[in-house]
């Protein structure tokens, strides 16, 4: 536990104790007696908020910029970038940055007002391997971004949180992560409802099913007895629905039972719920769920 002391600019000094890992959040006011106490946390919380969010869009705005082999401080100056902030009705850079943290601001509008047009429709003559990553990246960002949209915006950087496994067809929320854009959970997700409700944003799917090679990847549990033969009629039953395995493990209890866990990719949520559907009708398996912890 350490302690994580803030000077306010009344002269003030709050302090709290709190794990290297833990971030400030709201919940701490619970255990607060005196509002002046709640009153510091809050102050706080929401200079740090402002500070992840400064940090996670100056990292998207500059990733922008790269997308097409220019540099951003370039072009965050002089009287057009002026004149955009004053349009936008931001005062400054700093305020730039947070309202793209928070989603408020998307990137490519920078790029599109202050880029010459020359230089996005430009296609560089030789790759450095500098720019075949960038490319790589980019490639990796369309794939994400025809699945989910962001606050009505289909381009910000996302990625699926690994504890729930959301897919085509669960309903999900977003929550602005620092230096990984927006993290996609499942709305019922149990690590969701621990993480700080200030940084969270609507998410939509685009899609009812995910595309070839975009399937969502899932876990599932087979509880069954342990016979000659089942293994075999599962994996016969995955392919029969058009089902590809990624991984299996398999593990027997004293009681003559099997634990089978499948790695599976599924287009969406319709196509997990037949899945388990069909294997429950199998002779021998016990009983079929998704894993989403």
């Amino acid at each position: 536990m350490v302690p994580l002391k803030h000077k306010l600019k009344n002269g003030d000094t709050v302090e709290i104790i709190t794990s290297k890992t833990q971030t400030p959040s709201k919940d701490w006011l619970k255990f607060c007696i005196t509002s002046k106490a709640q009153s510091k946390i809050r102050v706080f919380v929401k200079e740090e908020q402002r500070k992840r969010s400064w940090l996670l869009g100056k990292e998207l705005v500059e990733k922008e910029f790269r997308k097409f082999g220019l540099a951003a401080v370039r072009y965050l100056k002089g009287e057009e970038f002026d004149k955009f902030l004053k349009d936008g009705g931001v005062h400054g850079v700093d305020e730039m940055y947070i309202k793209v943290g928070y989603g408020k601001l998307e990137p490519r509008h920078l790029v599109d007002r202050l880029a010459p047009k020359s230089n996005l429709e430009e296609k560089p003559k030789e790759s450095s391997f500098m720019e075949k990553v960038l490319k790589g990246a980019s490639q990796k960002l369309k794939r994400t971004k025809s699945l989910i949209s962001v606050e009505g915006m289909d381009d910000m950087l996302v990625h699926f949180a690994k504890c729930c496994s959301p897919i085509p067809g669960d309903p999900i929320i977003g929550f602005i992560s620092r230096g990984r854009g927006v993290a996609i959970h499942r709305s019922d997700c149990k690590k969701a409802f621990e993480l700080d409700q200030l940084r969270k944003v609507d998410v939509t799917w685009n899609v009812k099913q995910a595309g070839e090679g975009m399937e969502r990847v899932v876990r599932m549990k087979i509880t069954c007895l342990d016979i000659p033969g089942l293994l075999k009629t599962m994996t016969e039953s995955f392919s029969a629905l058009g089902i590809n395995i990624q991984s299996v493990n398999i593990r027997t209890t004293k009681d003559k039972k099997a634990i089978c866990l499948f790695d599976i990719s599924v287009r969406d949520s319709s196509q997990l719920n037949q899945t388990i559907f069909e294997l429950q009708k199998i002779k021998g398996i016990l009983s079929v769920e998704r894993v989403t912890s």
